[in-house]
This record gives structure tokens, C-alpha cells and sequence, in this order.
């Protein structure tokens, strides 16, 4: 008997690897039925906690979740971020912003720059940019937008 999974995902290439990597583990498994479902927008995601499936892999964030989720027999699993007493798969954003600089460090570049947002993800990878550069005493600018617009950053 299959296991009914949906992977709740954006077809943006930057999820890619999530897709790939749970239709892998289900063939490795043998006996899941993945069903992928790219949204919209965040209306109309009941179908996902109506007992159809097993579990549901959220590779898109749903802001705010469902009030009745905690009450629902479908595991459920967030891949893009965290929520709270939810397991999550997520990035060590602030190990990816340490190796990010030590990489360009390694590259023999001693000016550094930070153009992030105003999210906690870009926020941690700043955190772990600076953590490499500052034992170094190699300064940092920064810059973070809110709107995703750099204004005279060109």
C-alpha cells in the first residue's frame, strides 16, 4: 500500500534540489505517491490537512498556518523555514555566510560587501559573514532592503 506525500513547493529553480531529492527518497522508499503542488497564492491549502494525505512536505511558506494543523493525523514538515514545535529541514544560513566569506578571503579579496534583505535567513548569513571577517579586522558594508530594491548599489 502507498503512502500519499505531498511536496507543497514553488516551481522556482532555487527548490529544484527539494523536488529532486524527496522524488529520490521516494523511489529509494518504493512505496510513496508524491503529489506536487505549486501555489498560487495561500488560499485554498485545506485540501493539504484533509486526512487525503500521509504527510505534507511544505516547500513553501504558509503564512499563517492552518489553525487546525496541530489537531490533523498528517505529518507535516517545513523546508523552507521554521515554525514553531513543526520539524523543519532548513539551511545553516549562519554557516552558509561563513563559508561565503571565507571562500572570497581565500580568493585574496579583503574588501567586503553584504547585500541582504530584511529577513531572518539574510540576517543569520550576515551574522556569519561578519563572524569570519571580524577576528580578521576586515570591515564590512552592509546594505538590507526591505523590498528587495538596492538603491544605489550599482
Amino acid at each position: 500500500m502507498y503512502k500519499r506525500i505531498c511536496l507543497y513547493t514553488t516551481p522556482h529553480a532555487f527548490m529544484q534540489p527539494l523536488t529532486s531529492g524527496v522524488a529520490a527518497c521516494a523511489r529509494r522508499v518504493g512505496s510513496w505517491q508524491i503529489d506536487i503542488s505549486f501555489p498560487a497564492d495561500d488560499s485554498g491549502v485545506e485540501h493539504l490537512f484533509d486526512g487525503r494525505y500521509e504527510g505534507v512536505i511544505l516547500g513553501y511558506p504558509l503564512v499563517p498556518l492552518p489553525d487546525n494543523l496541530a489537531g490533523t493525523k498528517t505529518k507535516v514538515v517545513t523546508a523552507t523555514w521554521e515554525v514553531p514545535k513543526i520539524p523543519a529541514v532548513v539551511h545553516e544560513n549562519r554557516a552558509i555566510g561563513r563559508l561565503a566569506a571565507e571562500h572570497l578571503f581565500e580568493c585574496g579579496y579583503r574588501n567586503f560587501a553584504f547585500y541582504g534583505a530584511e529577513t531572518q535567513w539574510s540576517r543569520d548569513r550576515l551574522a556569519g559573514f561578519s563572524e569570519f571577517l571580524s577576528p580578521r579586522g576586515l570591515k564590512l558594508a552592509t546594505n538590507q532592503s526591505a523590498d528587495g530594491s538596492f538603491p544605489g548599489w550599482v
